[in-house]
Parts: structure tokens; sequence; C-alpha cells
């Protein structure tokens, strides 16, 4: 008999606790057809959502006991075969230690075999745990015997795999290496019977496990949501894969008593979670998690954690307790704000004086400000910083009290007239807003009810009193007025108004340039018809000046119009009479008349030179008067260089250093008053330096009957030639018979005389016009004609189908009678038919008969350098139309081309033909930049030579790309240029754009950086944050966004140790301004030093900053404590505070 307290002896009493809220599952409904032959028995091995007492065995009498007197000795078994099943179900534990009693489960048979001993009985579970499981069951009896011999199966019913079968003589069977959380079903069968088993079978509601207590999870791991809530994430215990519960604690780590605790659900979620909510920021909080399993706890895994700062600004500020030299400023402050560490400074200023008095750091909630001045309005001013945080200030106002009713130290009457009194007053109190405003009194002596003003503003001191009586005697009284229509002592005055005046308030009602219209008012009783007399004096010259009577005028507001006035001057007006009594009355006022804005009067040259002139103008009397400034300039027409003279002074300006030849424009700016008129202009010829106009000259090309010239002057396109004048005749004859052109213009660079003697020697002469009778220096050469050909002009005069009538032109001299012999030419009509930039196609007709069959030479000659020139011969061509292709040739070029040949008869025959290349525009070859400093560098190019040859023009620009700046020269000759006085530092676009013939080629670019005058390149650098592994810098250059760094290097050490140990990052881009280092030491003081990089690694000076990081005591999620280890040591004596956090930085700049 097994006795199930000895094998489980830990069975005996006790209850389960289960926290995890998940029922038992129901039995499977393919286990209850009552047809199976099988009995069975479910047992699912995990706690059930409600605590079950554990089932009680009584272990005296045994459930499978036979009865007693049996024998069976000797008895042969019977063939009956009875199954019988038992399920069981088993879930993992996770590794929790909780004990259970499992209660007795039994199969019930539903009938018993009538041919032998039935089924099994009783299956019952003894003992299971999460890896095994103990079934025992009641062996059918055989004529009152046990039966022996059993086939014990168990099948996983979560795969439906049939795991294992076995035999056993046994009445019980334990399975091992079984998965936790699992359902089994257990079969056994009777060996040798056959019979029908009872289908219906039972679940088991517990599980055990050997494990007393469940592991404690790992990986506590703690999110900030924000400032008030936060994310506990945790690892579910590694030994187990069953569902749990856990429980989640919390406390500020001040205070021991104030802990709060929360109770999951069962969860088989590997990675749970929860959010802790409205907690209290700056705090650092105790956490501690816990898995439950069976109704017992885990050690806790624990981790402490700082809510961050909120930082809010002041509740509250106040002010109480005002007297008339002091007052309490009382403030609140948030509890985020205090619990996060603040300081607040208070300001008081007197808002008259802006004398100021500040403490700093103040503590407490209100702070008692003594000794200040009375009746005075304070700002106050209250500023909190919150860790690095700092708000705006939070500002009010108070005014002190009035230490007595005496608000007005002093006052008297400053002006009377006939109508109009006007008082000013002294306040005790400057400014002061003791006072609502004022109240002014008036009343006729000997009258007891005064008129009063109550509106005056407390700002005014002055006042004055209007509608009065003339003659007459006032007293008067200023005193301030309090809150509830109190009012201070007041300070008496007492005054008479004046007489009557006819001429009164004269003020000038209407101007213009040479009028003013003066207006005036006559105060006189009973009438103001009366004479009146006008006088007005230019105060800038005593003797201009004049008087005008008015005559009778009856009107209490006369006028009068003052004409003739000059421009832009100050004048004295008069305006005087007498009264029927005698008594003589005046007034006078000052005004000035407005400006009138003329241009100059004249602007002319004289004293022209091949250097200099001078320009001469007159300026108006109006302009002078009111004030002028002239700016006067003169532009070269031909190199666009510009002389100027501005605030020009005087009537005259010598304008030097000019070029001979040369037209200049002029133009001369006066602004008179602010006002800029249109420019006066004129145009100058600088003269010639001598007359020497003609640089070279020659004769270009000779034939029968006339010669050609060209030549190039001294100033090309000059004025100072008004023409040429080309004169010729046979050498040797009397000049007087010489033939001249003169109208030849000035733009003429060549002639050609026509209708000359064949073979005959000339004499020709060249010179420029000068005007006038005036010539230069001329020029003068000799030429022969070429002798006179018997056959030129040749022409066909009449053409029909069978006949060509020919006509020519016999040139020889003195006789032209000859004999002619007519046959074809090998070279007519040459003629160019194809041109392009380097090559020209000639073709020309062949006229020989009977064949054109020829060997040609084809040369040509560069017009404008007889060096280049080049001859081939094109071998024999037997075609009446040869071409011939020469390659090679430069663009824009004159070239002379002939064609010639011999024919088989000895005849020479050649033509030629003039034609020129095109133009071929090509862009700049270079454009560099070179001599690079801090405020200039120099810009080459070069230019090829086709575009050389076509004439061009470069204009070049340098454009600073963060400023705007533009610097440009145009028509740049030679091949460089110099850029001075540009800004250290700074990126500039260089653009050439060339120009040839009429073609813009686009422009060329290049890109230049202006060098650094020295190495520094930083401004200031500070700390921008700080943690506890990070600290943030930021930087200011002192040429932001500039080319001169490639970028930055920060650096950082331990603040004292070897700096060659330092950490540094070096690939930080120039637009950088800020850098985090992260991973560092806790409460560590860091040295941090940034650089600028230059080209090959060469480095700015550093500037440097000090930081220390913060500390926060966190255990590592890897070390978890032990709940009892946790207990002990918050219990410990003497415990230090787990969290402690210190910030500093400060700058060090070498």
């Amino acid at each position: 008999m097994l006795n199930i307290e000895e094998v489980n002896p830990h069975l005996r009493g006790g209850r389960v606790e289960n926290h995890l809220g998940k029922t038992t599952p129901s039995t499977l409904d393919r286990y209850s057809n009552p047809d199976l032959p099988v009995i069975s028995s479910l047992v699912y091995c995990k706690r059930d959502a409600l605590d079950h007492a554990a089932t009680e065995v009584d272990l005296n009498v045994s459930p499978f006991s036979y009865g007693s007197g049996l024998r069976c000795a000797g008895r042969k078994s019977s063939m009956y075969r009875s199954p019988a099943s038992v399920a069981a179900w088993s879930k993992t534990l996770l590794s929790q230690n909780i004990k259970i009693r499992l209660p007795m489960t039994e199969g019930r048979s539903r009938f018993e075999s009538q041919l032998g001993p039935g089924p099994v009985r009783n299956i019952q579970v003894l003992y299971s745990d999460f890896s095994r499981i103990m079934v025992q069951w009641l062996a059918p009896l055989d004529n009152g015997c046990p039966r022996s011999g059993f086939r014990y199966c168990l099948t996983d019913l979560d795969s439906g795999t049939e795991l294992s079968c076995h035999t056993t003589n046994t009445f019980t069977y334990t399975s091992n290496g079984l998965s936790s959380c699992t359902w089994y079903l257990i079969e056994v069968t009777t060996l040798g019977q056959v019979g029908y088993l009872d289908s219906s079978t039972e679940r088991l509601n517990e599980t055990t496990s050997t494990n007393d207590i469940p592991d404690p999870v790992t990986d506590l791991q703690v999110t900030h949501l924000n400032t008030y809530d936060i994310s506990v994430r945790w690892t579910r215990p590694s030994n187990t894969n069953c569902d749990l519960s856990y429980t989640i604690c919390w406390n500020d780590s001040g205070v021991t008593d104030a802990e709060v605790c929360h109770a999951t659900g069962i969860t088989s979620d590997s990675t749970p979670s929860i959010n802790i909510t409205a907690l209290n920021s700056c705090t650092d909080y105790d956490i501690r998690v816990a898995s439950v399993g069976e109704g017992e706890m885990s050690d806790n895994a624990s981790v402490t954690v700082r809510t961050p700062g909120s930082a809010r600004s002041l509740k509250s500020l106040s002010t109480s307790d005002v007297t008339s030299s002091s007052f309490t400023v009382n403030w609140e402050i948030s509890d985020d704000s205090l619990r996060c560490g603040h300081t607040l400074d208070v300001c008081t200023t007197r808002v008259a004086t802006a004398d100021k008095y500040c403490v700093l750091g103040t503590p407490g909630d209100h702070w008692e400000r003594k000794g200040l001045a009375a009746c005075s309005l304070y700002h106050v001013d209250a500023v909190l910083r919150v860790g690095l945080h700092v708000f705006s200030p939070v500002n009010h106002s108070v005014v002190t009290t009035r230490a007595d009713n005496t608000m007005i130290t002093s006052a008297q009457v400053v002006n009377v007239n006939t109508s109009e009194i006007s008082i000013l007053w002294v306040p005790v109190y400057p400014g002061s807003p003791c006072a609502l405003g004022y109240q002014v009194c008036w009343g006729v002596i000997g009258v007891t009810s005064p008129t009063c003003r109550t509106d005056v503003s407390r700002d005014v001191t002055e006042f004055t009193v209007t509608g009065l009586q003339s003659g007459t005697s006032y007293n008067l009284q200023v005193m301030a007025m309090f809150e509830g229509n109190q009012v201070s002592l007041p300070y008496l005055l007492s005054a008479t108004t004046s007489v009557g005046s006819p001429v009164t308030s004269l003020r000038v009602t209407s101007v213009n340039t040479y009028n003013f219209e003066v207006q005036w008012t006559c105060l006189t009783s009973p009438s103001c018809t009366l004479d009146y007399e006008i006088c007005w004096t230019d105060l800038s010259s005593s003797n201009s000046s004049g008087c005008t009577p008015t005559g009778e005028i009856s009107d209490s507001t006369p006028s009068f119009i003052i004409p003739g006035l000059n421009s832009c001057t100050d004048y004295d007006i008069t305006v005087s009479t007498t009264t029927a009594g005698g008594t003589f009355f005046e007034a006078s006022v000052l005004a000035r008349t407005p400006a009138t804005a003329r241009s100059l009067r004249s602007l002319t040259a004289s004293e022209v030179l091949d250097s200099s002139f001078v320009l001469n103008w007159e300026i108006l009397d109006d302009s002078v008067r009111c004030g002028h400034a002239l700016d006067i300039c003169a532009t070269s027409t031909v190199s666009n260089d510009r002389y100027c003279s501005l605030n020009a002074t005087g009537n005259q300006w010598q304008v030097t250093g000019l070029q001979p030849c040369s037209r200049y424009s002029v133009g001369a700016t006066l602004t008179v008053d602010s006002q800029v008129l249109p420019p006066k202009n004129l145009s100058v010829f600088t003269a010639s330096y001598n007359s020497t106009m003609i640089q070279s000259a020659q004769v270009v090309s000779v034939s029968t009957s006339e010669i050609s010239l060209s030549w190039i002057p001294v100033y090309p396109g000059s004025p100072c030639a008004l023409g040429y004048r080309v004169c010729w005749g046979v050498k040797g004859a009397d000049v007087s018979l010489q033939i001249c052109r003169s109208n030849l213009s000035t733009d003429a660079t060549s002639f050609t005389i026509t209708q000359l003697q064949s073979d005959t020697n000339y004499d020709i002469t060249l010179e420029a016009w000068l005007g006038g009778s005036i010539f230069s220096e001329q020029w003068s050469s000799d030429a022969l004609t070429n002798v006179g050909s018997p056959v030129t002009s040749l022409r066909v005069k009449s053409v029909n189908t069978y006949n060509f009538e020919v006509q020519w032109t016999c040139l020889t001299s003195p006789s032209c009678t000859l004999d002619y012999e007519i046959f074809g030419s090998p070279v007519t009509s040459l003629r160019v038919t194809s041109v392009n930039t380097y090559n020209f196609e000639v073709q020309w007709t062949c006229l020989t008969s009977p064949s054109c069959t020829l060997d040609y030479d084809v040369c040509w000659t560069d017009l404008s350098s007889s060096n280049s020139s080049g001859c081939t011969p094109t071998g024999e061509i037997s075609d009446s139309t040869p071409s011939f292709i020469i390659p090679g040739l430069n663009s824009c070029t004159d070239y002379n081309i002939t064609v010639s040949t011999t024919t088989a008869g000895g005849t020479f025959f050649e033509t030629s033909v003039l034609a020129r290349t095109p133009l071929s525009a090509e862009s700049l070859r270079s454009l560099s930049a070179a001599s690079v400093t801090n405020t200039s560098f120099v810009v080459w190019w070069e230019i090829p030579e086709n575009s050389a040859r076509c004439g061009y023009s470069l204009d070049i620009c340098a454009s600073n790309l963060y400023t705007n700046h533009k610097y440009c020269t145009s028509n740049a000759t030679g091949t460089k240029w110099e850029r001075v006085g540009l800004e250290a530092c700074s990126l500039y676009d260089v653009t050439a754009t060339l120009s040839v013939g009429h073609h813009v080629l686009p422009p060329v670019y290049i890109s230049v950086a202006t060098s650094r005058p020295n190495d520094t390149m930083l401004e200031s650098v500070s700390v921008a944050d700080m943690s506890r592994n990070n600290i943030s810098v930021s930087w200011v250059p002192i040429y932001p966004g500039l080319p001169c760094s490639l970028g930055y290097q920060v650096c950082w050490g331990v603040a004292g140790v070897d700096p060659t140990i330092q950490a540094c990052s070096s690939d930080l881009p120039r637009d950088a301004r800020n850098f985090t280092i992260a991973g560092l030491r806790r409460r560590t003081n860091y040295t941090v030093q940034v650089m600028a990089r230059f080209d090959g690694d060469v480095m700015s000076p550093p500037v440097q900053v000090v930081a220390l990081t913060a500390v926060f005591s966190v255990p590592s999620t890897s070390n978890v404590v032990s709940a009892r280890a946790k207990r002990k040591a918050l219990s410990a004596p003497g415990r230090r505070p787990l969290v402690e956090s210190y910030t500093s930085y400060s700058v060090i700049v070498p």
C-alpha cells in the first residue's frame, strides 16, 4: 500500500491563494462519449483563479484496499481486458515556489463486464509538479484477487501527440520529463481483458511545483513619458513560461512611509509594463517589482529614478504694508519649482529716477523694502531661476503713500495778456502718482464764487486760464487732488490781465518762395478801425528792408501780403499802429521763405589743352542762398576713365591728367536744399599733343589706273582730326597741278586714287585736317602705276545660239594698234564657293581649248601679315570647273588668293580674289586667381588667339556671396586684374564675360575665398546642456558661415589629466554650431576644447570650457538586489540618499 503522506509529506494541510485571476479550463468534449472503452480523469497542473481548499485524504483507509482474507495465490488470470483512462493537464510554473495539495478524483465505471473482472477503477493523480505526474489506480478483481498487468499510455493534448506507452505490474506509475503547464491524457488498460469503460473524466483543479518562490523579474527599465508620468517595463522570470501576476510598489526616496503598490492581473507577456502617473517633478523614486505565483511573492527587483524638472513661473507677486517709505513684496512659488531647486532675484526700481535696488537669491516668501521715497511709483521685478531655466520677469507696480497734504512746492504767474493768465507750479513729488491730478480755480478779486478746472492731468505743471476780462485782477489757486474727492493744501496766486492790444497773435498764414501773408488779431475795444504799418527786415542784410502802410482797416483779424522777398531768407516782420487815444502798439514775428531749386545758369569749358581743361559754371542766387552741393564728373567716351569733384566750391575746376585728342562727357549735378536737380551736360575734346596725327601709311595696291592707300591714325576715333586730305600728281610736275580730295571723313583709314595713267610715277601726300586751314604733319610717298594691258575689261556684249560678241579695252600707250589672238583662259571667274572659320573652297572656270588638263598653283597670303602665306600645286586636273580647298587658315583674317597655271603653249595665266574667314568666338581659355590675401586677390585670364583676332571685350565682376557687394571692371585689358579692399574670410564669385564681335559668350566662373587675417576663429564657447553622461557645447564663430575653416574639431578629457590622451571628433562641418559628447563618467570634471580646422590639419587657437557631469545613482538591471537585501539596506543606520545631482561649468577663453 502506497502512503501518500510518506511520498509527499508536504501535502498535509494548507491553502492555495491565487492572485492570477484565471479559471481552470473545462473538460474536453471528445472525452465525454460513453461508448469509448476508456475511463479517464483530466488533471490541469495550473493554479486556479479561485482559492480551493486542499482535498483531505484519509490515509488510514486506502481506497485501493481489496478487503481482508482474499486468497489469490496460484489463481490464473482471466483474459478479460478492461481499459481505463485518466487525463491530467500540467502547466509550466515559471520557477515559482508554490505548494499545493491536490484533490482526489475518481473514474467511475458505467457498468461491470458480466464475463469477468471489470476495468481498472479509482484512477487517481497522487502527485504532480512542473515536470512529473504520479498516477495510482485500483486493479480489477479476478475471482476475488486483484488483476495484474497494465498498459499505461501518455498523450500531449496540446499537440495531439501520443508520447509513450509502458507496461507495468504495479498499481502506480510516474511520468517524468514533462512540459510544465501542459494538458496530458493518461490511459491505463488491463492487459488480456476486454471491456467497456465509463467515458466520464474529470480535470485536476490545481498543480504543484518543486520551487517554493518565483524568481525575481529582470531587466527592470524606466522610461520617462513626461514630467509626471513614467513607464516601467521588465522581463518575466526566465525559468518558467506560465502566466504570472506582478506587484509594483513605489515611494519617494525621501519619504519612507508613503509607499504605493499596485497588483497586475495574470499576464503571459514576456515584457510586461505599467504606467505610473501623477508623480512629483524633481523627485527620486524607489520602484520595486515582484512576481507573484500561487500566493507566493518573489524577491523585489528595484530601481531608483528621478523625475525631470518642471520649471514653473511664480504663482503670484504682490505688495502689502505700503507706507510713504516702505512696502513688503510677497510671492508664491509653485511646489514644482521648490522641489527642483530655485533662486529668486527681486528688484525694485523708482520710475522717476531709475534708481534700482535688488536682492539676489531671495529666501522665504516676502521681502520688506525700506528707505523709499514718498509718493513714488516703483516697479517690482521678480526673476525666478529653476535649474538652468530662467523665466521671464514677473512685474508689479506699487506707489508709496504721501507724507502729508503739502503737494506743491511753489507756483508763479508766467504770462499775462488781455484775456489769459498762465501759471506754472513745481510739485513736491514731480511725476508722482500720489495725486490723481490737479485742480485750478480762479475768480475776480472780491467775488466769492470762483471757477475751477478739475481735469488737469497729474503730469501737467502749467495751466492757462482763458476767456478773462482785460484789465481785471484775479485770485488763482492750484491744489492736488486725491482719492475720495480730497485735495492738498492750495497754493495761492493773483494777477491782473493786460489792457487790450490792436496787434496781437501776429502770425504768417501763407508762405511761398517770394511772398508772405501775415495776419494778426485786434483786441482794442470798442473799435478796431485803425491804420497799420507793415515792416520787414532781411536778417542776413540790414540794408534789405521795407515798410508799407496798410491804410484804414476795420477787421478784427487783419491780414497783409508782403511781396518781392528772396528765397531761403530769414525776415523779421513788424506790425505797428497808434490808437485814437495816442497809445503805440507793435508786434513782430520771424519767418523764413522756402527754397527754390534752380539748375546751373551755365556750364562751359576753357583752356582746353592736350591733357587738361577748365570747367566753368554759374549758380543762381536763389540756389546759393538756399545752400547747395555741386558734383561734377568728366568721363572719357573711349576708355570710360572718370574724373570727379564732389561738393565742388567756387565757380571753376581744372581737370588734369587727361588723354590727348579724346572726347570727355561732363556732367554737373546740383543739389539745392536736399532736392537733386537734373544734371547739366557738356562735351569737351582735348587737343592733340602735337601736329602729328598719322602714325603710319602705305600704298597697299597699284593697278594701271589706280593706287590705293591705307593709314593708321595716332588717335583712332579721335575728334582732333575733322577729316583727311589726299593729294596726288605726276612726279616732277608743278605742285599746283596736283589733285586733292579733302572731304574724307574722320573715320576714314583708306583711299583709292582712280583714273590714273598707266606706267606713270605719282607723288602722293596725306594729312589730317584740324580745322580751318590747319593741317597736321604731312605723310608723302610715290607710286608707279602698272603698264596698261591691250586686253582688259574683256566682256561678252551679245550672245546667240552659235555666236559670242566679245569686247575689251586696250590701255597700251601710246598706241593700241595691235594684232590679237582669241583663245580661252584656263583660269577665269575665280571665286570662293565655300567658307568656314578655317578653310576656303575656291573654284574657277577653264576656257582653254581643246583641253583643260593642266597643273595649277593655288597661293594665299594673309594681308595682315606678309609672312603668313602658302602655295600648293594641285597636280593635273582635267575639269572645266576645277576647285580646291585651302585648309589651316586663321579666323577673322583677310586673304589674297591666287590661282595660276601655264598652258602647253607656254602662256602664263593668273587670277586672284580677296576673301575673309568668318568670326570664331571662343570662350576664355582659362580663368584663375592668385596672390590671395585677406583683403585682395589677382584674377588672371587667357584669351584664345581666334577671339583676340576677331576683336573682343571682357567684363569681370567679383561678388561677395554673403554681403552681395559687387566689384566690376569693364573692357578689361591685359591678362590680369587685381581686386583690393575685400573682406577677410569671404567667398567671392568671379564672373568673366567675353564678347567677340556681336557674340556674347557664356560667362566663366571661379570662386575665390579670401584668407584669414590670423588664426583666431572662435568668438566664444559655452556649455549648452549637461546630464549624467553627456555634455553639450555650443560656439559662436568670428566669421559665421565663411569658408576660412574647413570645419571644427572638439576635444575632451578629464580635467587635470594629460591633454595628449584627450578624445577628439574632427569631422564637424563648417556650419556646425554645437556638439554633444556622450558616454562620459558621472560627476566628473571635463575640459572641452573647440578649434576651427584649416587645410593641412592646422588648427585655430582653442577656446576651452570646463564642465562637471551630473550623477544619478541608478542600480544596474543586470545586478538586481533581492527584496531581503533591499530591506536590509533601507533599514541600515546612516543610509545616504540614493540620488545626488550637481552641475557646474566655467568658461576660459585663452
